[in-house]
């Protein structure tokens, strides 16, 4: 079976319009971006890891699907990382980040430990259900999870 490009791939360039979503001021602040909705593209990146909701790779986020209980949360750990991004001017924000985990991975011999104790993920993760946290965020304020 052949499918097209737009039937596997949803693109849009949001201004956070999505139904049933309605985000809190500070996640509208923090700007647009371009949501892939694709479970291909994110089993290729993640290296066919079924536990991989979403990625974020500014300006993109990828998302498998958007039909998560808890999508909000997810939107907001990937904006996070857009922020690290952009202030580290993506480029020095991948090799930090790999950087970190090769050593975590050296240091614990184990993925899931690795990925979780990136400084990068630790700032996500602790701040994904506050919906604030990027209004009032400071710039590398994941150097305090180094």
């Amino acid at each position: 079976m052949h499918h097209s490009f737009n039937q596997s791939v949803e693109m849009q360039l949001l201004k956070y319009e999505r139904p049933n979503f309605t985000p809190s001021k500070p996640m509208i602040k923090a700007g647009k971006y371009i949501r892939i909705v694709s479970p291909w593209i994110i089993n290729i990146l993640s290296y066919n890891d079924k536990k991989v909701t979403a990625m974020a790779y500014w300006p993109f986020i990828l998302f498998r699907h958007l039909n998560y209980h808890n999508i909000y949360e997810i939107e907001n750990h990937e904006l996070i990382h857009h922020q690290q991004q952009k202030e580290l001017l993506v480029v020095p924000f991948y090799l930090i980040y790999f950087l970190h985990f090769l050593f975590s991975i050296i240091r614990f011999l184990n993925y899931k430990k690795a990925y979780y104790n990136v400084c990068f993920e630790k700032e996500a993760y602790a701040h994904e259900k506050d919906f604030n946290y990027l209004k009032s965020r400071k710039w590398g304020a994941w150097f305090k999870y180094l």
